[in-house]
């Protein structure tokens, strides 16, 4: 369905050539000639990494698909906690079967379950995906998967080539020359052998960097109270209220190839925005290092279970354009997250300029990811004092009405993964971006070196809008053609408008 599409680029791009070719103007010439081996080198790697990972992999609607399976109840993840070495045997554990359950949408409210399915199959959640697919890919199993895969769903060779033509091209754009917030690779390069030599940069408060991470993240639902200056629990006041965040099993690189796992504790002075205290385990930590721990935390645990969560919002053969392009980005987009980093990873260690391989990289957001969403029922208590909680909590449930109103339009996609997918993904990579910068990431104690060498990476290429992409495709939800995405943005922008246009009708950063 997107030959067409494809057609019109390489027949524009043949048009082009040969004009070069004509015109003997040998800058022209010698460009267009390099384009063109970049090009054709570019479509035969598409197909290589297609046959690599996608031809075998299942579709939706097959059983044996992770995501054939209901989007899992937060009830239901296992935690595998014990990944000290890559490839260690794992520990499971369970979180209680009765704990509240989310306000911005990573569990679900028992109020949310309706009575039954009309088949008198398993009670449906709000904003459960119907079980039929488009056309005739299949249905979806009635029962509930119980872990998270974040790069499983197939696409078609087509859908593939045209993601790496349409999308794939505006993510290496960004990558090397950056963007509106990241100064890609190019930039980055350039400033840092400038500070090498000598050129002055400020630092921001790394204090100030992690409470602004806690408040402004998907890092916000490791609350866990908040307390007044004159001890009350829950206060919500401004005054001298300080709020304690504690993340389990956050990893840390120790050496290459071995990690360690230890509970993150922060105590955050919500008056100043600072913070206040962090613990490592038993280990008190300086405030730099704080900031590493807390971007690992964000970037390589809770947001992958973002991009996991969104496989259940696709269904790359869709009849619908829009909804068809949208699943074939966010597929993608999981594919590069995993595996795409993976070999810039082992690219930078093939250079001697990098510590971390692409295996040790995949091990930490696979330890990351057998943890389960935490219970996070106390996270609206911080609406008052987070700009991000206050969007979420309000834009969820706006987006979630609507959706059930024009659920017949999205068929075999959970609403829940949508939201995760549209809404509170790129606001993480907005405020990853905004709150710091690359330059920002200074550590003085090189244990550290190892995590600041990832989080750099993430913040430096991988979290702005795709410009190139945007001039030919808009995949905001102001330019979305479809009801459910326009209203949500008509609603959201009179809540915060800054953060209503970061809204994406797909993952695509």
């Amino acid at each position: 369905m997107e030959w067409a599409a494809l057609f019109a680029f390489y027949t524009l791009n043949l048009a082009a050539w040969y004009v070069a070719e004509q015109s003997a103007y040998w800058p022209l010439l010698g460009l267009m000639r390099c384009w063109a081996a970049f090009l054709g080198w570019y479509t035969w790697d598409a197909l290589w990494c297609w046959k690599a990972s996608f031809e075998h992999r299942l579709d939706r609607g097959k059983h044996g698909s992770p995501s054939n399976k209901r989007r899992p109840d937060l009830a239901s993840f296992e935690s595998r906690l014990d990944c000290g070495k890559i490839g260690s045997p794992s520990n499971q554990r369970r979180p209680d079967l009765h704990q509240a359950w989310s306000e911005l949408g990573l569990g679900i409210s028992t109020s949310s379950l309706s009575t039954c399915t009309s088949d008198g199959s398993r009670p449906r959640r709000r904003g459960s995906a119907s079980k039929q697919l488009p056309g005739l890919q299949g249905t979806l199993d009635d029962d509930v998967a119980t872990h998270l895969d974040l790069d499983h769903v197939r696409l078609s060779f087509e859908s593939f080539l045209w993601g790496r033509i349409y999308v794939g091209l505006g993510a290496w754009a960004n990558m090397i020359f950056g963007a509106k917030d990241t100064p890609g690779a190019l930039r980055f390069g350039v400033w840092h052998l400038l500070h090498r030599l000598g050129w002055p940069r400020t630092v921001r408060d790394p204090r100030r960097t992690c409470a602004e991470l806690l408040l402004q993240t998907s890092l916000a639902i490791y609350l866990q109270e908040l307390r007044s200056i004159d001890g009350c629990k829950g206060a919500t006041g401004a005054t001298g209220a300080t709020a304690t965040f504690r993340i389990p099993a956050v990893p840390h690189l120790v050496e290459p190839g071995r990690m360690e796992q230890k509970s993150l504790e922060v105590k955050v002075d919500l008056r100043k925005r600072r913070l206040v205290t962090a613990t490592y385990g038993d280990d008190r930590l300086r405030p730099d290092e704080a900031m590493v721990l807390l971007n690992i935390a964000c970037s390589f645990m809770i947001h992958p279970m973002l991009h996991a969560f969104a496989n259940w919002s696709t269904t790359p053969e869709s009849p619908n354009k829009e909804t068809r392009r949208s699943s074939i980005a966010t597929i993608l987009f999981n594919y590069y997250g995993m595996n795409a980093f993976a070999h810039w990873c082992d690219f930078v260690c093939s250079l001697g300029m990098g510590q971390v391989s692409g295996e040790t990289f995949k091990a930490m957001v696979s330890c990351g990811m057998r943890q389960h969403v935490p219970p996070h029922d106390k996270v609206s208590l911080l609406s008052d004092h987070s700009r991000f909680v206050r969007f979420v909590v309000k834009v969820r449930r706006f987006f979630l009405s609507r959706f059930s109103q024009y659920q017949a339009d999205f068929p075999g996609i959970d609403g829940e993964a949508l939201f995760l997918a549209t809404v509170v993904h790129p606001l993480d990579h907005f405020s990853l971006v905004t709150l710091q910068s690359a330059h920002d990431m200074v550590c003085v104690n090189p244990e550290f070196h190892s995590d600041l060498e990832l989080i750099r990476s993430t913040v430096v290429m991988c979290s702005d809008k795709l410009w190139l992409t945007y001039l030919l495709h808009d995949f905001s939800f102001e330019g979305s053609s479809h009801v459910l995405f326009r209203s949500t943005y008509d609603y959201a922008k009179t809540i915060d408008a800054k953060l209503a246009g970061e809204m994406e009708c797909c993952v695509m950063r």
